[in-house]
């Protein structure tokens, strides 16, 4: 098998005990179900995390922005 096959069907070609080159799947099967799980995982944070820093930045803007404001115009700063 030549490299161009052995990259069109995904195999990765490998020698055995006898020293002859095998082709050997790049993946196994058995972890495709984690793959998925992980990439679904990766997919779900990418889409969350821009959602967080608004919805973050929001909240300190009505929680400690603004009160922050009003305290520095009725404030006088110690003056009588």
């Amino acid at each position: 098998m030549s490299s161009a096959q052995s990259m069109q069907t995904g195999a990765i070609p490998s020698a055995d005990a006898s020293g002859a080159l095998v082709a050997t799947p790049a993946v196994d099967p058995t972890w495709k179900s984690l793959y998925t799980v992980g990439g679904a995982a990766a997919l779900i944070s990418a889409v969350f995390l821009p959602i967080q820093i608004i919805v973050f930045l929001w909240l300190w803007y009505i929680l400690v922005a603004r009160r922050l404001f009003q305290l520095g115009q009725t404030d006088q700063g110690g003056a009588k």
